[in-house]
């Protein structure tokens, strides 16, 4: 017996032949969300609970090793199973010792007589009339310290400058010398406001009037960063910061 197709039969069915069974529609059944597209974090994938009848609800029993999990517990439950982190590798750097010739003496008057407004040259033993010797000038600056440089800053003056830790005291006084004996640029010039600059305008004509005969040479040589010290000229010493890099040059007034 053969089947033919009729149209007055369902049109909503699809043709099917004989030799073929008849269509069926697929039937979605409930799964758990991304379910075989990734692997669960844990130890143990979770557990899923077979829907009961007539309920759609599908309840995930989360493995104790998830990160939801960890974050409920203490602190104190927490170090049993999360690795504490490795301890620093920091290593702390040792502060300089300042030489006795050049630190700064707060119960006294300074060992060294230096003032910046002179040559390097013309520094002194308090107590001696004669400019340094070979042997005091080739004492080293600094001792003991864990940095290859260190910086020498100043509270009067914002410019500063690096030193190798292999210094002699003459080559720092030499270096805080040249650092200060340089022209004003007009930049620095224009970031002072009218109070300051005429300190430092009052400062400058003072350093001319002492120059005596040659005022006419230092006017011309104009502002240098040594003005900015306002008379404050005479080196006091040096002491350590928080940072053991960091020193700072104390001035103090002529005398």
């Amino acid at each position: 017996m053969y089947h033919h197709y009729s149209p007055q039969k369902r049109r909503d069915a699809p043709y099917t032949p004989r030799f073929q069974p008849q269509y069926q529609y697929p039937v979605a059944l409930p799964h758990p969300p991304g379910s075989g597209q990734s692997y669960w974090p844990g130890r143990y994938p979770p557990t899923v609970q077979t829907p009961r009848r007539a309920t759609k609800a599908v309840r995930f029993l989360v493995p104790k090793s998830s990160k939801a999990y960890l974050a409920t517990r203490s602190t104190t439950q927490r170090s049993s199973t999360i690795p504490l982190p490795p301890p620093s590798r920091h290593i702390p750097i040792s502060s300089p010792t300042v030489a006795p010739l050049l630190a700064l003496n707060q119960s006294g008057p300074p060992k060294l007589h230096f003032d910046v407004q002179y040559a390097s040259t013309a520094a002194r033993l308090r107590h001696d009339s004669r400019p340094l010797t070979p042997s005091h000038r080739d004492l080293r600056a600094f001792l003991g310290s864990g940095s290859s440089t260190l910086r020498i800053k100043c509270d009067l003056h914002p410019w500063s400058f690096d030193i190798s830790t292999e210094a002699t005291v003459g080559e720092f006084i030499d270096m805080l010398s040249r650092c200060l004996w340089r022209r004003v640029r007009p930049e620095e010039w224009s970031s002072l406001d009218s109070r300051n600059r005429a300190k430092l305008q009052a400062a400058f004509s003072a350093r001319v009037a002492r120059a005596g005969r040659n005022g006419a040479q230092v006017h011309r040589d104009g502002l240098l960063r040594l003005d900015w010290l306002q008379g404050y000229s005479t080196f006091l010493g040096l002491y350590l910061t928080a940072d053991p890099r960091t020193l700072k040059v104390v001035f103090g007034p002529l005398v």
